[in-house]
Formats: structure tokens, sequence, C-alpha cells
């Protein structure tokens, strides 16, 4: 039986970093069907962790994102950090301490932790009177990881190379590294990594994400045409804009260029898109769309002129929603 809510009317208003988002690996559909159930319950306050001064969240993004939609009471707890290093190594070191999480994300972020911390011991020796080479630093770095999560330093040391593999197939793909390390195996993401030199961005995400290329033969969107943003959509330069309307400003061969008021986003691949009919999207909400006309000229011709025939129809709804 589900308990009665306590609705929060104005609930604190806190911020995501797509850097420290895109760290953490998404929940699937089925998991977050489960936490949405499990915080609708009411049993328990859910608890977002921030960084203290910034209000940045560093644990907790989808729960947020459920309290946000819900309206459901949460606590924050504010803990304190110097500089933005430090915020990522607490939240890699807090996933490593989850159960279940699979081998390959595991080797990323001890390769994170490794890859960020081998330059430390050469940093300490300098005020020291024993000579210490870069290499020897890197070796006691991997082997203090090592001893740490139960691993060889050799393994610490192959995890630094993945992580790094990982983070520019991520970067090229425009997807989660999480998602890479999930869809390929270690030895594909060696071959996938020493690819990208010659691959577009979107044959990239495409391998990476393990989906078929699209068919060639499909036609390419109009420009000015006007497309959804799915809100699945993995891509870090759609962050915040995920079930978005935006208008179509070039149209390639594997993406597209999309605009959404007065940004400008380059080189978006159709798979995080959804095309929108003119007269479906009018029909659906005509208010919003007079609304995008009005506030941010970004729609085709077409909707322009379906949206001035009905606004001449509407005209006392239009004018009280665009004063």
């Amino acid at each position: 039986m589900v308990a009665q809510l306590k609705i929060v009317p104005s609930l604190p208003k806190l911020k995501i970093d797509p850097e420290f988002q895109r760290l953490l690996p998404p929940l699937t559909p089925e998991a977050r069907s489960q936490l949405k159930e499990n915080l609708l319950t009411g049993d328990i306050t859910p608890e977002i962790i921030v960084w203290k001064d910034q209000d940045i969240i560093i644990d907790g993004h989808h729960r947020y994102e459920i309290c946000q939609q819900e309206d459901i009471e949460f606590n924050v707890l504010r803990l304190k950090f110097s500089d933005r290093s430090s915020v990522k190594k607490w939240m890699i070191k807090n996933q490593l301490g989850r159960r279940n999480l699979p081998p390959n994300l595991v080797s990323y972020f001890r390769g994170l932790i490794y890859n960020e911390q081998k330059g430390g011991d050469d940093q300490q020796v300098k005020g020291q009177n024993v000579p210490l080479t870069p290499t020897r630093a890197k070796t006691n770095t991997a082997e203090k990881l090592a001893a740490e999560h139960g691993v060889s330093a050799k393994t610490i040391k192959r995890d630094g190379k993945y992580a790094e593999s990982v983070n520019a197939i991520a970067d090229k793909a425009g997807i989660a590294p999480s998602a890479v390390t999930k869809n390929l195996t270690k030895k594909e993401v060696i071959e996938l990594e020493s690819q990208l030199p010659d691959l577009h961005p979107y044959e990239a995400r495409t391998k990476a994400s393990r989906i078929e290329l699209r068919d060639k033969k499909r036609k390419n969107p109009a420009v000015g045409s006007l497309a959804m943003v799915k809100k699945d959509s993995e891509h870090p330069a759609l962050v915040g804009h995920k079930g978005s309307h935006v208008r179509i400003t070039e149209a390639g061969e594997f993406g597209a260029t999309i605009q959404r008021g007065e940004q400008i986003i380059p080189d978006i691949s159709y798979q995080f898109l959804l095309p929108v009919e003119n007269k479906v999207y009018l029909k659906i909400d005509p208010i919003l769309c007079a609304e995008l006309l009005t506030k941010y000229s970004c729609l085709s011709d077409g909707v322009e002129d379906l949206i001035k025939q009905w606004s001449k129809k509407n005209e006392d709804i239009v004018n009280s929603k665009n004063p």
C-alpha cells in the first residue's frame, strides 16, 4: 500500500555537473522503475550528497531527478572538498565500495584512481633527500593501490591504460564511459581506440554502443525541421536538453547540428533525436509552438505557417500565453 506523501512546495535546488554525472553508471529502466517505486512508498526520506559550498550533486543524481518530478522531500548531506579532483576521487571510491559492480567498470574506476595518483609519490619526494624516478613513483602508487584492492601492481597499471582508452572512446563517441565498459570487452576497447583517428564520431558511437549503422538510403532530415531529444540520450552535450524540442540547422550523413533557443549544438547523432511531424506537434501543443516561435524563432517555415493559421483562430489564448 502506497503511503501518503508529504508534498513539498519548494525543494532544494541543487546543481548537476556533467563531468561528475558521467562518472556514474546510468540506471537500467528496470532499476529506475524500482527506485521510483521505493521512493514513492515514503518509508525512508532519500538522501542526496553534495559538494559543500557548491551544491553540486556527487551522489544521488537519479534520486534527485525522481524527487523533483514527484515532489518528494529529501535530505541533503554536504561534504567539504578542496577541489574537483578530490570530489572525483571520493565519487570513484564511493562507487567501488558498492556491491555487484561489473568487473570492467571496477577496472575502469581503479584505473582512474591510478592515473590521478601516479604522479603523487614523485611530488612528495621532492621535499625529501630520497631519489625517486617517475617510473619508481608510478610503481609505488600501483603497489599501494594493488594492496588496497587485492590485485597485483601490474593489474593496476593495465587498469590505468584501460581507463585512458575507455575515456578516449567515450569522448569521441559522445557516450558515457560506463556504456563503453558495458558494451565492449577489454580487447575490443583496445582495438576500437586504435581505429578512432579514422572514424567519424557517429561511427565510433555505433561501434561503442554495438548498434548497426543506419540505412544510408534513409533521407536526412531537412534543415529547419523539428526534432525532439530522446529522454534517454547519453550524449554529454545533451545534458539538460533531454525531452526538449530542437531545430535541425545542419544535416549530414551521420548526424546533425541542432539549435535550442540561442544555443547551437553540433555533431549530434540521429540516434539521439526523434523526428517531429509539424502538424502532429502543433496539434499536441499549439500554445508551446507559439511560445517557441515568439521566444526562440527556431521553428521551420512549415510550422510557422501552421502557427499563424492557428493563432488567428485562437488569438485570445495566444495573447494570454505570450503577452
